[in-house]
């Protein structure tokens, strides 16, 4: 039997030395550090990255090469003549599901022009995709190893261009569009390049084919 130490106690674990700390207290300031930081962070590029200046803006479009879905035709982006909106998508993307009966709408409503290109997908994955949602897309072209992205600096899908008569990107969207992003940017900016191009407001004509010169439009 262990004999009780003296004063009346058993042996007691071993303190700290007077003077010194655990070492964890030491880590806190870096913890909160990395926290407040992270926050920081998914602020830029989290939820509001849509809202974060692309640098394409007042660009002309980039030369790059694509094939259509059916792989008959090919199309040099520098090509493409508006009003037109291009718009990023993929049959993977959750957020793009989301946005597509905005597009469905804007089409439908309002006889945007839009061209779509399928990033990093398969043809017939594409295909399933706007058999299931609904096609707005005048035309789409595959992009899959993702080079029309690299060009057009995108930060990921989906991801929205308006292009004037001229080649011009005039305005991006990053991240999925909503029914007020539709109302209060897309379509007054379309509307409005229609009229510039020569066009009116209402009553769209059919927008000329990709990478054709601009046609004025005229009320039916």
């Amino acid at each position: 039997m262990t004999e009780p130490a003296p004063g009346g106690r058993h042996d007691a674990p071993p303190t700290q030395p007077a003077g010194r700390r655990p070492f964890w207290v030491f880590l806190l300031p870096v913890f909160f550090l990395v926290l407040i930081g992270g926050f920081g962070l998914f602020g830029l590029f989290g939820e509001r990255a849509e809202r974060m200046p692309s640098g394409m803006v007042g660009t002309s479009v980039p030369s790059v090469t694509l094939k259509s879905l059916d792989g008959q035709r090919t199309l040099d982006l520098a090509g493409l003549r508006g009003p037109v909106v291009v718009n990023f998508f993929a049959s993977w993307c959750a957020p793009c599901r989301v946005e597509h009966p905005h597009i469905l709408d804007s089409v439908r409503a309002h006889g945007l022009h839009w061209v779509g290109l399928a990033y990093r997908d398969r043809p017939t994955a594409t295909q399933r995709w706007l058999d299931e949602l609904g096609d707005p897309f005048r035309t789409i072209w595959q992009d899959p190893e993702g080079q029309a992205g690299v060009a057009l600096g995108i930060t990921g899908v989906p991801e929205t261009f308006v292009i004037d008569r001229n080649g011009v990107i005039r305005h991006v969207h990053r991240g999925p569009l909503d029914a007020d992003d539709m109302s209060n940017v897309i379509i007054p900016l379309y509307k409005g390049l229609v009229i510039e191009a020569g066009g009116t407001a209402q009553g769209f004509a059919p927008a000329p084919p990709v990478g054709s010169p601009p046609v004025p439009m005229q009320t039916p």
